[in-house]
């Protein structure tokens, strides 16, 4: 079976890159002018 999001057997998350994508999207246009409010920071230039 093939999913977008799947849990190993370790119990950790995994995720196809098209959907991290656009979660990253996502936090970044909720807040675009503040970024420091943003709930996850993946880019150091953000800071």
């Amino acid at each position: 079976r093939r999913s977008l999001i799947k849990i190993t057997s370790d119990g950790q998350f995994e995720m196809h890159d098209e959907i991290r994508e656009m979660g990253r999207a996502i936090v970044e246009r909720d807040d675009c002018l503040y970024p420091y409010r943003r709930s996850r920071l993946w880019n150091g230039d953000s800071m």
